[in-house]
């Protein structure tokens, strides 16, 4: 097993263990902290992973940013291993898509590409102090990432922080990591 697979399978060991109500918790701290921000303070446009299990919850964040008339575009995973972005109007509009993480149903699909300088908000399943990232492994966020010049947000708890993530040249590091106890900047 490589060093990035048993980092992966023990923070999400970690986070699997927090209880509902960690969970809920924590990202209503999390939410807090972000709204500190300043590219998530300034942005009009937010891309946003649909939270499931134990991520750090997003729905709320998401409907927050529609009720002050900003645009929320969520990912579409596609069987070729890159993401489009669907106009999200209502969370009412989401059922279980690829990997069962929520995505629009058919008839709610409005695909938009995404502005240049757009924050986006991506999940992680560990961190570490340079703003390196683990995700899921499939590479989806890495290869967005690598072309997207908006600004990079991962949202984690606490117990998904590492000593050291293995950097490789795909992978593309975080601008921002905000948890339920701090906010990380990275230049």
């Amino acid at each position: 097993m490589t060093q990035k697979a048993n980092i992966r399978r023990d923070c999400l060991a970690r986070r699997n263990a927090l209880s509902q109500f960690e969970i809920k918790a924590n990202s209503l701290a999390i939410h807090e902290r972000l709204s500190t921000v300043d590219e998530f303070r300034a942005a009009d446009q937010l891309l946003c992973y649909v939270s499931k299990d134990s991520e750090v919850e997003t729905q709320s964040l998401m409907e927050n940013f529609l009720e002050e008339g900003r645009t929320v575009l969520i990912p579409v995973a596609k069987r070729d291993g890159t993401l489009q972005w669907s106009n999200l109007k209502s969370l009412d509009e989401l059922e279980p898509g690829a990997f069962g993480v929520p995505e629009p149903r058919a008839d709610s699909l409005r695909l938009l590409e995404p502005d240049e300088d757009a924050l986006v908000i991506v999940p992680c399943i560990a961190f570490d102090p340079s703003g390196q990232r683990l995700g899921y492994g499939k590479g989806y966020y890495d290869r967005f990432l690598a072309q997207h010049g908006g600004g990079k947000v991962g949202l984690a708890f606490d117990v998904q922080k590492v000593e050291q993530i293995p950097a490789e040249a795909h992978d593309v590091p975080l601008n921002v990591v905000v948890t339920e106890s701090q906010v990380l900047v990275f230049a």
